[in-house]
């Protein structure tokens, strides 16, 4: 346990567990946590404290062969690149201008975790993948998506950007915000390679927006889009109108037509 504020490694100097406990801050740039083994041993890290690359244009590299996040890694105003075989059930938070990096090329994110850009990047080659809890905020997700999770994009609205391809199961969902026709005002899943979806697509309105019979939001572009939303939850929006879903060969769009 302990704080990283400069060119430091933080370590153990023998195989076992270092853990950074709640309320431990480790914090600051250019140094690494872990990554030395002994005598052929690996050492293991949880996190259930935060780690906080917080110099700008500084990186903070998590390195053990093993790891967890149980608490909090926030990118916000440097830089963090994560090696070995490692999952998060905790928070971590990416802002504008920063990036987390997989080294390992998985992003992985179990059930109670979340993902929350504020602008930032979250890389992987391999994919990331969202076995639960949910993904927030507006930035770039970059790799294969994989989404048996909540995908939300955007801080009330907003857009998310993945850059490769996009698959939700039936297990997944993604989550949508509507608060006017423009499309800043309303969230949008973009996603640069094909997108195949399953699982549930969640509305809600916001601001008090009232919308009307024709008024129509695409929600999801893609390159191509294969499949449907098993699930569709608020598409009744009262005054004897609703969200009507259709699918072009890219797009989902929400259309407001008169309920049946």
């Amino acid at each position: 346990e302990g704080t990283n504020s400069g060119n430091r490694v933080l370590e153990m100097q023998q195989s076992g567990t270092l853990t950074i406990g709640p309320g431990v801050l480790v914090h600051g740039g250019r140094g690494t946590i872990g990554g030395t083994v002994y005598f052929g041993q690996p050492m293991t890290l949880v996190n259930s404290g935060e780690i906080r690359a917080d110099f700008v244009g500084q990186s903070i590299m998590i390195a053990p062969a093993n790891w967890s996040n149980l608490g909090a890694i926030t990118a916000a105003g440097g830089n963090v690149s994560a090696s070995g075989s490692w999952s998060s059930e905790g928070v971590i938070s990416v802002a504008n201008g920063n990036s987390f990096t997989a080294l390992n090329g998985t992003y992985t994110q179990f059930a109670g975790g979340s993902t929350v850009l504020n602008g930032g990047s979250i890389a992987a080659t391999a994919k990331i993948d969202i076995q639960g809890g949910t993904v927030s905020g507006t930035g770039m997700l970059t790799g294969p998506v994989f989404n048996s999770g909540a995908i939300a994009p955007g801080t009330s609205a907003g857009a998310l950007t993945v850059s490769g391809s996009y698959t939700q199961v039936a297990a997944g969902a993604l989550e949508i915000e509507i608060g006017g026709t423009l499309s800043t005002a309303f969230d949008r899943l973009i996603v640069s390679g094909p997108a195949t979806i399953a699982g549930t697509l969640s509305l809600s309105l916001i601001g008090g927006f009232s919308p009307i019979t024709g008024h129509s939001f695409t929600l999801l572009t893609s390159s191509s889009l294969g499949g449907q939303f098993d699930t569709v939850v608020g598409e009744d929006i009262g005054s004897g109108l609703m969200l009507d879903i259709g699918y072009s060969a890219q797009d989902a769009i929400a259309t407001v037509i008169s309920a049946p």
